[in-house]
Parts: structure tokens; sequence; C-alpha cells
């Protein structure tokens, strides 16, 4: 139980998936809520959260949570996100906020649309993550200070948004609001295509090369290293974005490409100068 006097005290919180997004909330509102049980499917998963000691309660399905839930997190892939939200009559508390943390918001928001009016809904994403996604790796301070998108619908009560804001700032992250239409044009560009671009990097390389590789390419393609079963609907839910997105960097490389043919060293080099200056302007404060 929480000891510090504030709103969300009293809640009961219901998190469904176990990975590193789900269980890394877990931890961070671990004892700032009344209660916290964690779903999953996978019976190894589970006992790594048993293990852990962050949840009151533990289960396999979305059934046995109870129905004075006052808040479910859906923490899984966003094609599962969508399957829950089209069968809503698997949820037992039928007032509950609803939230989700996919990487895509238009087709979550869309099926979100549709669920019950006795729902409050809000789509959300956290700006944070590792390319490892297993509870092993879930920690309190995973979103310390990272913007964590929320997304409303035209029903989405000020009510719902002041406790989910709430719950935002115990995880330490700040709360950034935009239309789910800005947010997938936006995210394709910094999180879906990197994600693309790592992988075809770590296709190309050789694997005799193997032997060669430095932090460069570790660095830079380090995000290969995603699960694909993480990222495959989060680019297809979101294809049009990433397409526009991808054709942006391959005009860039050929860019690079007929550069290096002519040997125009002096445009290379202001390309190379344009491209810093660039990145410096996108990471600074």
């Amino acid at each position: 139980m929480k000891s510090e006097n504030n709103s969300f005290s009293n809640k009961n919180i219901a998190i469904i998936g176990l990975g590193l997004i789900g269980s890394s909330i877990a931890m961070a509102i671990k004892n700032r809520c009344n209660f916290i049980v964690g779903v999953d499917t996978n019976s190894e998963t589970l006992k790594k959260a048993k293990g852990l000691n962050i949840f009151d309660n533990l289960f396999s399905t979305l059934e046995e949570i109870s129905p004075k839930t006052d808040i479910i997190i859906l923490a899984v892939p966003v094609d599962k996100i969508i399957e829950i939200l089209a069968n809503p009559r698997s949820i037992t508390s039928k007032n509950a906020i609803i939230m989700d943390v996919g990487s895509s918001k238009v087709e979550i928001l869309r099926v979100m649309k549709s669920l019950p009016e006795s729902f409050q809904a809000i789509g959300g994403h956290p700006i944070c993550g590792k390319e490892n996604l297993s509870i092993e790796n879930a920690e309190a301070n995973l979103f310390q200070d990272s913007p964590f998108v929320l997304t409303t619908l035209e029903r989405t009560t000020e009510l719902t948004i002041k406790i989910v804001t709430e719950l935002i700032e115990l995880l330490g992250a700040t709360p950034l609001y935009m239309t789910a239409e800005e947010h997938d044009m936006s995210l394709a560009a910094t999180s879906h295509v990197p994600f693309l671009v790592a992988s075809a990097l770590a296709l190309s390389v050789p694997i005799e090369n193997k032997n060669l590789i430095g932090t460069g390419y570790g660095s830079t393609a380090r995000l290969a290293a995603t699960p694909s079963s993480m990222m495959l609907n989060v680019l297809l839910s979101n294809k049009k974005n990433v397409t526009n997105s991808v054709e942006k960097v391959r005009d860039n490389l050929d860019q690079f490409i007929d550069l290096l043919n002519k040997e125009d060293s002096v445009n290379l080099e202001a390309t190379l100068v344009k491209c810093a200056s660039h990145h410096k302007k996108l990471i600074s404060d």
C-alpha cells in the first residue's frame, strides 16, 4: 500500500503483458497504488514475475482480473492490443480506464472507439525502451525523464486524463499530448524506420567480417536485435508513414551514391556537415 497521500494511492491496476514495458511500469508504481495484478499467457514469464515480487497477484487470462480494477494497461504487441480491444467481453471490469502502450496509434484508436461506453479509453506510448524486451531487462527507472505520448478519444474525460497523467508522472516520465496521426507520422521517422535501417545494415555486412566489427557498427545496428514479433505489426499498422519515411532515407542514400560516383568531394563534405549539424539539433535540449 502506498503511504504517500495522493489520489492514485487507492487505484487497482492490471497490467496485461509482462515484458520490458509492462514489468517496468509495475516496478515504478509498486507501493504507490493499492493493488497491482499482472497477466501474461507465458508460464515462464509468470514464474519470473513471481520471483521479482512486484505483483500482488498473477494470472494467465484477462477473465481472472478483478471487476474492481480501475486501470487496465495493455502492454502487449500491437496486434494483441487490437485483438483485446476488439473482444472486450473478456474484461470483467466494465468501468475501467483502458490504456495501451503500443508503438503505433491510429489503428489502435480506431478499435478503441468501438469499446462499450462504460469503458474509458486512452492511447499511450512511452518513448523509451531497449532492444531486449523481456522481463529480465525491466527496471523502475526506465521511463525517467522520457516523453510519454497520450492520444485521446473524443469521449475521453478530463478525469481519465488527470488519472493517467498522474500515473505517467509517477513513472518519472513527461506527458506529451498529440493526435494518433501526428504520433504515427513522427514515430515512423524516429523509431520504426531506424529499426528497418538497422536491420538492413545488419543484413548487408558479410558474416566473414564479424571479427572487424567495432563500436560504430554496434551502436548503429543494435536495433536489429529487437524481436520481429514486437515490430512486425507496428510496421504493418503504420505502413504508409513507414514507407514514406523509408523513401526519404533511400533518397539521401542515393544522393551519397551519386556524389561518391562523381568523386564530388566538395558537395560530399558539405552534405556530411549538413547531416552532422541536423543530427546535433535533433538530440540537443
